[in-house]
């Protein structure tokens, strides 16, 4: 790798950096939010309390209560669950049925979806208790509304342990049109409720050159107007205030719940983002001939070593990367891992056998594990190889991914190349029509016995057809029967695809280390017919059957799950993985 860095400019939006104007994040480690056991209130005393707690519950902060015509239907919480919460409430003289609606939130244009109908005077609605729930009933003769019931307000039955980041204040100082703005963060255990203007809870001070400046009560930012390039920032959690202004000599007197954060700097490199100086891979030449270069495309973001901050995990495409649907050769793809000031940590090289380009390589960045620092998964191949970087920026280690023993034990290695050339996928075509009587979708009696049934002509051969015949099909196909369908369909020059060969997903931990290499889910099995990539007018194979998705979902509601798709439009097959103890575990 070159050593000169070319300095790219990343767009460090304060959300990414930490400046946010009522962001949260938690501070425990999955282990320790596992450890802490659910709060519940059923079967306590504070649960009957709670189920005791009435109709006419004053709203919280930024609520407003329901305009009702009448509030004497008594509606009230019978029995309460995880998953589910049930109502009663008195009947009405000459009600025909009674209606429920119902919300997650109260506010002055909230609009009631009606969740339930029926003649029995009570409802159970089944959501999360983990949060409140707003609930009011009409007695209804026809469509008259005889009675509305006041608001009911359920009460919070169980408090979630979600797995969240453990990062750190996250200040930032960015020059202003006048002086110095600042952005933190909000740590979800400092969140008290919220108001019209976001989230309540936590005040701060702040200090400027390690000297208190200000109180905060309302925000997670703050301008000083006579900030400079020369001064320093720090914030810090105190007690709650009773009052926003307050005097220097009172200022000096709020107590801190915690110890400032380290000292951050204004911005230089420009206004309103941060230059991160990168490296670019070297440019090659392809196959055919042609050259290309590299410049920067997807990018996300990961503690990946636990230190708080973010580090940023940055994808290369060569400039001659493709679509699925463009035939042709690409360069590697490559996926660096930075930190904040530039230092590369490591390298991932996709390898010739990962296609450059927009569908095929999706990485997620997660704390799959739990351990507070995030991993990233990727779809990988034979030859996919990690450099790793030492502080002084030069080679640790530098390893190929692990092969399963039965791939190794049928012949495969890191050194396969499988990119099919014009000629190759040709020959393809040969044994696929070779073998047509035996193809599963056949011998089930789901598509045509003959190829000429396919093509829509007289029947030319006999089954199973012999090589020339094959061949004189292929020709016919290529020059004959796609042509016609599409001008498009220029299957002679067919070519850059990767058709064959072993596909995995591998799970890299934040220091560039293997975790784990598992076979990738849902195989190709073809070059795309089994996934409609030769059904439409335009003939397209290594289309859908190549197009990619990910995705990192808390399916269980307190712990990050892997979604791995594969295959757009016409088929779609989706897997979930569980990381949890550094092994990957299908949830579905």
């Amino acid at each position: 790798m070159k050593k000169k860095q070319v300095c790219a400019v990343l767009t460090a939006l304060a959300v990414l950096l930490g400046g946010c104007a009522q962001g949260t994040t938690g501070r425990e480690t999955a282990a320790e939010q596992t450890a802490a056991k659910e709060t519940e209130t059923k079967g306590s005393a504070a649960g009957e309390a709670a189920i005791g707690k009435m109709e006419q519950e004053k709203p919280a902060a930024g609520e407003t209560a329901l305009e009702t015509e009448a509030q004497d239907m008594n509606v009230k919480v019978a029995e309460i669950e995880k998953q589910s919460v049930k109502i009663v409430w008195d009947a009405v003289e000459g009600a025909d049925r009674y209606d429920v609606y119902w919300s997650d939130t109260c506010t002055p244009d909230m609009v009631y979806k009606r969740v339930g109908s029926g003649e029995a005077c009570e409802y159970t609605l089944q959501k999360s208790t983990h949060i409140p729930q707003y609930l009011y009933v009409e007695a209804m003769k026809g469509e008259t509304v005889l009675e509305k019931s006041g608001l009911c307000r359920t009460p919070v039955f169980y408090k979630k342990q979600e797995q969240l980041e453990r990062l750190s204040r996250g200040l930032i100082a960015v020059p202003a049109a006048q002086g110095v703005f600042l952005g933190w963060r909000m740590f979800v255990d400092e969140v008290s409720g919220y108001s019209d203007t976001g989230m309540t809870g936590t005040d701060y001070v702040v200090f400027k050159n390690g000297k208190r400046l200000a109180l905060v009560t309302d925000s997670t930012n703050y301008l000083d107007s006579e900030g400079t390039a020369e001064d320093t920032y720090q914030v810090a959690a105190c007690a709650a205030q009773s009052q926003a202004a307050v005097s220097a000599q009172e200022l000096e007197a709020v107590a801190l719940t915690e110890e400032p954060c380290a000292a951050v700097k204004p911005w230089t490199s420009g206004t309103n983002y941060l230059d991160i100086p990168i490296q670019a891979p070297a440019g090659g030449v392809t196959p055919a001939g042609e050259a290309y270069t590299y410049s920067v495309n997807d990018m996300s973001v990961g503690d990946v070593d636990g230190d708080g901050e973010y580090e940023y995990i940055v994808k290369w495409d060569p400039s001659n990367s493709h679509d699925v649907s463009q035939k042709g050769y690409t360069g590697n793809c490559y996926i660096d891992c930075y930190k904040l000031d530039g230092r590369l940590l490591w390298r991932l090289d996709m390898g010739v056998n990962i296609r450059a380009g927009a569908h095929y390589t999706q990485f997620m960045v997660y704390d799959f594990d739990g351990d507070g620092k995030a991993e990233m998964s990727v779809k990988t191949a034979p030859g996919t190889k990690m450099t790793v970087y030492d502080e002084a920026g030069n080679v640790a280690s530098e390893k190929y991914i692990t092969m399963p023993a039965e791939d190794l034990a049928a012949g495969y290695t890191n050194e396969d190349n499988y990119v099919c050339s014009a000629e190759e996928y040709y020959e393809s075509l040969v044994e696929l029509f070779k073998g047509w009587q035996d193809h599963p979708e056949v011998v089930a009696g789901h598509w045509p016995d003959t190829l000429e049934a396919c093509f829509g002509i007289k029947k030319r051969y006999d089954y199973p057809l012999s090589d020339a015949d094959a061949r004189s099909l292929v020709d016919y196909f290529m020059d004959e029967y796609a042509p016609k369908r599409s001008e498009k369909n220029e299957l002679r020059k067919f070519e850059g695809f990767i058709l064959k060969g072993p596909e995995y997903l591998t799970m890299w931990a934040g220091d560039g280390r293997e975790l784990e290499t598992i076979a990738f889910p849902f195989p190709r099995v073809d070059d795309g017919l089994l996934w409609g990539d030769y059904v439409w007018n335009r003939i397209e194979p290594g289309n859908r059957v190549d197009r990619f998705l990910s995705g990192v979902a808390y399916l269980d509601g307190q712990r990050p799950y892997l979604i791995i798709c594969r295959g757009y439009y016409t088929r779609t097959t989706i897997t979930a993985y569980d990381f949890f103890e550094g092994k990957h575990r299908v949830y579905f």
